[in-house]
């Protein structure tokens, strides 16, 4: 959409439209809390959280009374119950949501830095099975 806008533009075929001010809304201003998954959500909207919070407030979870900024993700289609740990190995962590599943691809531990999800899970083995607080 966005290319094809440009090149209307460039090309000189562009219709411009002003604003309708009476129209315009401003949006609510961002809260840490706004950034808390909730597993029960379809894996879309869950994915859409991570990336539209990124870089503050952030999306993340809880592990272990631990709070988990998940700073990349990858929808899949798995299903489980919502929050459950699908598959934790040396190659993915795969959480289940409401209607899909997230492949974890980064995320941040409470105090840490920044780490591939792989690269997590090879210091902080979890067991498939697992559920993260909803």
């Amino acid at each position: 959409l966005l290319l094809k806008a440009f090149s209307l533009f460039k090309e000189k075929r562009a219709e411009l439209r002003t604003q309708n001010d009476a129209e315009a809304t401003f949006a609510p201003k961002l809260k840490k809390s706004d950034g808390l998954i909730n597993w029960k959500r379809e894996a879309v909207e869950i994915h859409n959280l991570v990336r539209g919070l990124a870089p503050w407030p952030s999306a993340y979870t809880y592990l272990e009374d631990k709070c988990l900024k998940i700073w990349e993700s990858e929808i899949k289609q798995e299903g489980g119950k919502p929050g459950e740990i699908l598959e934790a190995n040396k190659d993915q962590l795969l959480i289940a949501c409401g209607k899909g599943s997230l492949l974890i691809k980064s995320l941040q531990r409470e105090g840490k830095r920044r780490m591939a999800a792989n690269e997590f899970l090879r210091g902080h083995p979890l067991k498939k099975n697992f559920e993260f607080r909803i």
